[in-house]
């Protein structure tokens, strides 16, 4: 069931899970949608979501496909076989939160969506920590799904030609995008 008004790009089903990536090219993301599934009544529930930057598809499709995942960090924030990545808003309150993605390499891999309440952390907008089970996590609500190799290299293979396919049918898209990253960056030079 789509729960966005956004082309589907693949999907994934678990026994109890179903992992879907959305077209939001021309914003130059690929929306994660995680959700709850009940087999026995066919309902999802508990949807959780999350807007992954192309050029972070692109890295995390390519690392997969060459299984260096767990051998290379995508980022300094990052340790090899650990992706975190978080996207802060306010509420229709004013409230701050954090939704967070985080891919892991374990045995197998596993991809967490979280979305909760959030402070100030460094200047930066972070989901609020606590121990869950014995182990550090965030307060709010999480999503889990634990991955094949092969079924995430599947994944990764379908966005790839995706976002390649899109690429060539939209000349000087991605151009544009690496333009709009740069901009705002230029723009503050000039202001110091």
């Amino acid at each position: 069931m789509n729960q966005t008004n956004l082309p589907l790009i693949i999907q994934q089903a678990a026994k109890a899970h179903f992992l879907d990536f959305y077209d939001q090219l021309t914003d130059g993301h690929v929306k994660v949608l995680l959700n709850n599934y009940d087999p026995d009544t066919g309902r999802q529930f508990g949807v959780l979501d999350f807007e992954l930057a192309v050029d972070e598809v692109q890295l995390l499709c390519q690392l997969v496909g060459q299984r260096q995942f767990g051998q290379v960090p995508l980022s300094s924030d990052d340790d090899a076989g650990r992706m975190v990545r978080y996207w802060p808003y306010f509420d229709k309150t004013g409230e701050p939160r954090c939704k967070a993605l985080v891919l892991r390499l374990e045995g197998s891999y596993r991809l967490t969506l979280h979305d909760g309440p959030a402070r100030d952390a460094a200047g930066k907008l972070r989901p609020v920590p606590i121990q869950r089970d014995g182990k550090p996590g965030w307060v709010g609500e999480q999503i889990g799904i634990n991955l094949k190799e092969s079924d995430l290299i599947k994944l990764c293979m379908g966005l790839h030609d995706f976002i390649t396919r899109y690429a060539s049918l939209h000349p000087g898209w991605l151009t544009g995008l690496q333009r709009r990253k740069a901009r705002p960056v230029a723009s503050e030079a000039a202001h110091e």
